[in-house]
């Protein structure tokens, strides 16, 4: 099964356990995850679409039902910040992500430029005495 179809499953199942699930607080949980994977997996791009989005599913089906979407002051600015929040770290993460493999990649250049001036392990250090 390609990757694709495996997370579009799991993000439905994720959306139906918080919908599921009787406290919104415990849904933005489940939806924070959901937008930080979202971003993890695509970059910044679908970061910054998978935080409105996941807003937009918690308000619409979760905190109001039958998908209405309401703006309910300082809580939804909370629970907004919470899943861009998530989302953009997801992103961001993914977006640091080539940068340490080039800085892994380059450590372990420089270690096998220096292994020939590495001592023998089985050798004693001697140079003292001699």
């Amino acid at each position: 099964m390609p990757t694709r179809w495996l997370i579009t499953f799991g993000a439905i199942a994720v959306f139906a356990a918080a919908h599921l699930s009787a406290h919104p607080l415990v849904a933005l949980v489940l939806l924070s995850v959901l937008a930080c994977a979202a971003g993890l997996r695509g970059g910044m791009l679908p970061a910054l679409l998978a935080g409105p989005i996941c807003w937009m599913l918690l308000n619409g089906f979760i905190v109001h039902r039958y998908g209405e979407l309401h703006w309910d002051g300082t809580a939804d600015t909370l629970r907004f910040a919470v899943l861009a929040a998530a989302a953009l770290a997801g992103g961001g993460v993914a977006g640091l992500a080539p940068r340490a493999r080039w800085v892994r990649a380059r450590g372990r250049a420089v270690r096998r430029r220096l292994e020939p001036f590495a001592p023998h392990p089985g050798a004693k250090d001697t140079w003292f005495w001699n």
